[in-house]
This record gives C-alpha cells, structure tokens and sequence, in this order.
C-alpha cells in the first residue's frame, strides 16, 4: 500500500482518473441529451404553430445553437474547476504564488498575513486541514484562531517538540514519516517553517491532501519558495510594528518630560538679599532628578534636591511622587520636618519596588535669620562656602536613602549663613560626570570652580554648568546634572 502510494501512485491515478473521466465526459453526455431535449421540445412546439416543415427545423436548428453556446458558457468555468479538483497539474501555481506574494506585500498586521497564507495553500494543494502557529513572546506557539477554519492541532506547541525543534534548527520542511512526531499532531503530514532574520517566527501544518495524492517535490518547491516570502513580510510587519511602538514611546516620552519640565519651579521666590537659583539637565528625555525651591512661609524657604535610582519614564514618576509630597507638606515642613522624611520614606517602601531608592536633601532656610535646618538622606553633602574665608563646611547629617528599610533614623543638622555665604547643592552626576578617558569631574574640581567664580545666583549656576559639559567633551552624558544655590548677599 505504501509502494502503491508513494512511489507509484496506481492507487490515485485509477481511481482517480475514472472519477475524474465519468464527472468530466459524463457532464459532456448530460449536456448533449438536453440540447436534443431542447431541439426536440423546439421543433414539436414549432411544428404546430408554424405549420412549415423547414420553418421548423430552422428554430430547432436555432435553439440547439443558442444552447451549445449557453452551455459552452457553463462550461468554461465547470471544466477548470473539475480539473482543479482532480489533478494538481492543472493548477498555475505560480499565479497563486504571485498572487499572494502581491497580496501579502500590502498587509502590515502579522495574524493577516499568516490567514492569507493558509488559504492561499489550502486554495493551491486542497488540503483537509492547514492550521498555523505564531510564535509568542515566551517563546512557545500558539495556534492562529480563525473562526472560518477549525483547528485540528492543539492550541499550543513548545519549543523543545520535536517539529519545532527540528524547525527551529532550520529545516525548509519537516515531512511526518521523518519527524519526530507528537501523537498530539498526527493529522499533519508537512510542516512548513516561515522564518525572519531573527528565526522562527511561525509554521504551518499541513494535512493529507483531499485527493489522496502524496506531496510532490514540485509542492515542496512551491512551500519553499512562499515560505521565504511570508518569512520577509512577517519581518516587515514586526519592523512596522517596533516602529509604531517607538513612535507612541517617543510620544510617551514628550508627554513625560512636559510634565516633568512643569513640575521644576518656572521661577524661584524673590527674596532680599539672597540670590537663589536652580537647574537640571536630565541625561535622556526625562530624568530622575527633583529640585525645588519654594517658600513656607514669608522668611522660610524649602531647597530641596533628590536623585531617583534608575532613569526613564520608572524613576520620572517616582520623582514626581516626592515633589507632591513635599510640596503638600508645608505645613508640617515648619513644626516637624524629620515627621515629614519619615512619611515619605514609608510611602516610597509601599508604593515602589524593591530596587527603587531615593537619596534627597531637603533645607529649610531661615532668610531672616540665616539658620540652615537640613537632612542629608543618602544624598552627597552639600556645601556651604564662606564669602570671607572660602573655607568649606560639608553638611551630612541625616539618614539612609530613601525607600530601602521600613524603619529609618532621622537626624536633622543645622548650620548657619553669613552675609557672602553661599550653600550648595548638588546631585552625583556633577561629581561623576567623565569625559572620553572615563575621568571624573569630581568634588575637587567643583570646589575649585566655585572658589574662582565671582559670579552668585543664575550667572554661577550657567558657568559651573558650562564647566561641566567643558570637561566632558564629546563624551555622553551618563546621569543627570542638578544643582541649588542660595547665597546670601553681603550689605
């Protein structure tokens, strides 16, 4: 039986020709008994009405004619249609390919693609089944649903099977007598990889054709060659698709870095005799640095500074989760602001993943006064310089960062400003800023640069800015720059 089937098909050929012979020279026979019927029907009716014997075979001649030729009509499309049926030969292949080649070049939605493929090869080897599997994100495949064909295979394949191993390690096709077969996919006799640069990206599986007839090595040509057109058009899709995706990203991000670009002070409170000032140049389209400057009340004024871990649209968020807090926190800012970190530290545990910290310092400066009450939590000191002395005192006291323990101890510092004084502040990408050698700015440098600056307020702020990017060069920005100022003016 095997021998019959596969080597000399007598099987299909004789029982498939004799069918193929009584449908196609019995529907000749048919079609020649009714235009003797209605030759016959037209000269008895004839007959009678015209009284003419040659009137008579004139209209039944006549009637015969316009049925061979209706008939010949029918035919043109009953005939291609039983030769489709019955033989493969009969069939343009190529057509149907170019045809899908053409079809599938329009289409920009993979699952389109992979449908127009399955009815094109059902259409050309009249198959009883043909199911595809896509490829999904976790690496295993799932079959295409469609409610105009059944599924006949299990709903999902893993990529350790032996046909999608086997396809996977790049074989053209994987015939059923060869593979290594699970009982689940017995009903395929022929699968067909579509593969992109990336790999496998789906495969289809073909079961035994209708007419009995094994697949030839024409048909495998014929999958072969539509397998690598399908395989670019699903690359094309999944290009179109990763570049829809970066575009609503990039929207994404436009609408992140307005935000957070209206979330830094648009201006800093005026105050006499002291200069305040501040910046932040994030590192990609949004960043994870927070500065604020704001007033609690008429002679005391919030300097705030934070650096989120991470950068992207993650740590922008949780940016602006500390700026609302503190920002809602006036009140308690004045009679307790250590009450203030603490809340803070415990919405960040709650509210964030375990990888996520915060490190922020946060003073509240009396303008009156010039006292400094301050809290460094994980962040780098600050600094006061002395207008007369240009001595430096480095304010570290406070906690850990911010977001990594439930429990933390908050220790509040206190300094003062003299008249000439200038304070500080600064995130980890002043200091940690290299160029193309992979040098660090680092702190000495920006002592040195504000000690030979003259300059106070918005104008320091532009030349230590300006230093910064000096000395990276060329160099890419790796994190973000932030820096405060408060100076308080000499009389």
């Amino acid at each position: 039986a095997v021998l019959a089937r596969r080597v000399f098909g007598i099987r299909f050929f004789i029982r498939r020709g004799l069918q193929y012979l009584l449908l196609s020279r019995g529907t000749l026979v048919l079609e020649g008994l009714l235009i003797v019927l209605i030759v016959t029907v037209a000269v008895s009716r004839s007959a009678s009405a015209l009284n003419s014997p040659l009137g008579s075979a004139t209209f039944g001649l006549g009637s015969g004619i316009v049925g061979m030729v209706a008939l010949r009509g029918v035919n043109k499309r009953l005939m291609p249609a039983l030769d489709r049926r019955f033989f493969r030969e009969s069939l343009d292949v190529r057509r149907i390919l170019l045809e899908l080649d053409s079809r599938i070049s329009s289409l920009h939605d993979r699952a389109a693609i992979l449908g127009a493929t399955r009815t094109a090869v059902s259409a050309a080897l009249h198959v009883a089944a043909v199911s595809i599997w896509q490829k999904t994100d976790q690496g295993s495949f799932v079959i295409l649903n469609d409610e105009a064909t059944v599924a006949v295979g299990p709903d999902q394949l893993s990529a350790d099977q032996g046909i999608v191993r086997q396809l996977m390690a790049g074989a053209t096709y994987v015939d059923a007598d060869t593979g290594d077969i699970d009982s689940r996919v017995e009903t395929y006799e022929l699968w067909i990889p579509f593969r992109s640069q990336a790999g496998l990206m789906a495969f289809a599986g073909l079961g035994a054709k209708l007419s009995e007839e094994p697949f030839s090595s024409e048909d495998r040509e014929l999958l072969v060659t539509m397998s690598h057109h399908v395989g670019m058009a699903l690359e094309n899709a999944e290009l179109l698709e990763v570049a829809r995706r970066e575009a609503q990203l990039t929207r994404e991000f436009e609408i992140a870095r307005d935000i957070q670009h209206r979330l830094f002070p648009s201006s800093v409170p005026d105050v006499a005799s002291w200069q305040l000032a501040g910046a932040c140049i994030p590192a990609g389209q949004v960043g994870g640095d927070y500065y604020d400057i704001f007033e609690i009340d008429p002679q005391r004024i919030v300097l705030s500074l934070g650096d989120v871990s991470g950068k992207g649209l993650g740590a922008s968020f949780t940016m602006s989760s500390v700026h609302a807090t503190i920002r809602t926190k006036r009140a308690l800012l004045l009679h307790d602001p250590a009450c203030v970190i603490q809340e803070l530290n415990g919405y960040l545990v709650d509210s964030t993943p375990p990888e996520t910290f915060v490190s922020l310092f946060l003073a509240i400066l009396d303008t009156t006064s010039g006292t400094v009450r301050y809290f460094n939590c994980g962040h780098p000191p600050a600094l006061i310089l002395r207008g007369k002395s240009r001595e430096v005192e480095f304010l570290s006291e406070g906690s850990t960062l911010l977001g990594s323990f439930s429990e933390i101890t908050v220790r509040e510092g206190e300094s003062h400003l003299e008249p000439g004084d200038m304070i500080l502040i600064y995130s980890d990408g002043v200091t940690e800023a290299s160029d193309n050698l992979g040098r660090l700015y680092g702190a000495e440098r920006l002592l040195q640069a504000v000690r030979e600056c003259r300059d106070i307020g918005e104008a320091l702020l532009a030349d230590l800015l300006s230093d910064i990017s000096e000395f990276r060069g060329s160099a890419a920005q790796s994190d973000d720059v932030s820096i405060v100022l408060a100076t308080r003016l000499t009389r």
